[in-house]
């Protein structure tokens, strides 16, 4: 009887999104180590704050001269378990806020549910892009 392919621990790779609401481009790596990030980050000419290389997950604005923010999400040692999408919801939250600060909207009464619709879809488009692109079949 031929063996089922056993997945691997952790997910690897990067998709690219745009927020449903703003248009805001999100760039979503899960990686091994935040190096593979900062190299990526390098080569397109972005900027960014420092990272503390032993956190497990950033949510990071990209700055590049001329252009608009972009945003990422970054997650080392990703896995696809409770613990791993509960990283990514944690990252999601925080990437819409950037978004929103630099949007110079307020989260008040009026606008929480927009909130919670921005991040809802983000984190349903990055699990969907990540089930299609990055899960092995």
């Amino acid at each position: 009887m031929p063996k089922t392919p056993r997945r691997p621990k952790y997910i690897i790779g990067h998709i690219t999104l745009h927020e449903h609401h703003l248009g805001s481009t999100i760039h979503v790596f899960a990686v091994r180590s935040f190096y593979e990030f900062m190299i990526w980050a390098d080569k397109h000419s972005y900027t960014y704050v420092s990272l503390d290389i032993d956190a497990m997950a950033y949510a990071i604005n990209l700055r590049r001269a001329g252009h608009p923010s972009d945003y990422a999400i970054v997650v080392r040692d990703l896995e696809w378990c409770l613990t791993g999408q509960s990283t990514l919801v944690h990252e999601v939250i925080h990437t819409i806020s950037s978004i929103w600060e630099d949007q110079n909207i307020d989260l008040c009464r009026a606008t929480e549910e927009l909130f919670a619709l921005s991040a809802q879809r983000l984190y349903e488009d990055i699990v969907t892009k990540i089930y299609h692109k990055l899960l092995p079949r």
